[in-house]
């Protein structure tokens, strides 16, 4: 359900019109675009009042049919087996996520989970939840917060307004996956030698910003400099090796003083790493085997398509992300049913059974059913 000029007191009205029609307890999921003036306190207020289980997030935009809006919001209805659960810790690791045996934990339930995205250990976070739910669940959600990295509370609970936190949340229905991005290697192997969280120090024993320059420069054709460094880099990200499917996509979005990298989420020590680059039509044609893919995985009909959709990679397509977007919405229409999503910090999917992952300049698409 899209909402436009939402404040909190459009979104309450809203969830009392639908709960009036409704015959069933319905629980709620509110995303919105990061140019939205919403009370988040005041709303958290008002729903605990009326004794609601919800979630929600701040995102750069939300994404709803064939368009991303960053000044509206998504209210989405759903039924969660258990209260939401909130997690603190992903700013110094010390993560503990309280998922109990009570839990469903099977192919009928799909969890959902969205990260602040400028946390230090989201990655460490999603080993925690995927050592405790293990494959059989699916589990897609997205990394929260504001274009220009600004750090600041991005997720909501019933116990607040928080950052370097995470919700997890099972929803009573299957989800078929389905995660692409389309980039390809132009140089590499290399190693990172030396890193710590989501900071690269150095790439096979060198400073992990010469080894980088050394490649960006011959591929861009500039010279790349710690004040130019993330409009050139974005072109460029980096992809960890993984021997199923494709590179995990890491983005580089800063220099520290030292010539180490700053990256959305963590690089392991001793991972093996690949220079990406991509064009138009490579992220256009991984949009489509996606959306495709992810459609034909589901055995019932389908109810609901969410997607998730890299930030980065929406300013690499520029006015092509319309084109993107049509295309989800294309397959879409012919199920009969309405595409709703989020323009991310990054992206979360167990696909295909495989290891939980977070992902950069990567798209997601979940067909719940």
């Amino acid at each position: 359900m899209l909402l436009t000029n939402p404040t909190h007191k459009s979104i309450l009205k809203a969830i009392d019109n639908y709960l009036e029609k409704s015959a069933i307890k319905t629980d709620f999921i509110i995303l919105y675009g990061e140019k939205c003036l919403i009370d988040i306190p005041l709303l958290i207020q008002q729903l605990n009042k009326r004794k609601l289980h919800f979630l929600g997030a701040l995102f750069h935009k939300i994404i709803y049919e064939q368009a991303a809006y960053i000044d509206k919001a998504l209210l989405i209805p759903t039924f969660f087996e258990q209260k939401p659960i909130l997690v603190h810790g992903l700013d110094n690791g010390n993560i503990h996520i309280p998922i109990d045996n009570n839990h469903s934990i099977n192919t009928k339930t799909t969890f959902l989970t969205f990260v602040d995205g400028l946390s230090a250990y989201i990655s460490k976070f999603l080993y925690k939840l995927y050592d405790k739910l293990g494959n059989e669940p699916s589990i897609i959600g997205g990394g929260a917060g504001r274009q220009y990295f600004v750090h600041e509370p991005c997720i909501f609970t019933k116990d607040g307004f928080h950052k370097n936190a995470a919700v997890i949340a099972s929803i009573k229905r299957s989800c078929s996956l389905s995660v692409k991005h389309g980039w390809s290697v132009i140089e590499g192997p290399f190693i990172a030698t030396k890193t710590k969280a989501n900071i690269v120090e150095t790439i096979n024993w060198r400073p992990a910003f010469e080894v980088y320059k050394e490649v960006l420069d011959k591929h861009s054709n500039q010279n790349i400099t710690p004040k130019n460094f993330y409009t050139i880099a974005r072109a460029y990200p980096l992809g960890m090796y993984r021997t199923y499917g494709e590179s995990v996509v890491r983005d580089a979005i800063a220099v520290r003083e030292d010539g180490a990298l700053i990256f959305v989420a963590e690089i392991p020590e001793n991972t093996v790493l690949f220079v990406l680059t991509g064009d138009k039509n490579d992220l256009l044609n991984a949009t489509n085997e996606a959306t495709m893919a992810s459609i034909a995985g589901a055995t019932l009909p389908i109810k609901h398509i969410f997607a998730v959709e890299c930030i980065s990679r929406t300013e690499l397509l520029g006015d092509n992300f319309q084109e993107e977007l049509q295309c989800l919405s294309k397959h879409t229409q012919a199920k009969n049913v309405t595409i709703e999503g989020v323009v991310s910090l990054g992206e979360i999917s167990s696909a295909s059974k495989s290891l939980l992952e977070y992902y950069n300049k990567t798209l997601v698409v979940g067909s719940f059913y």
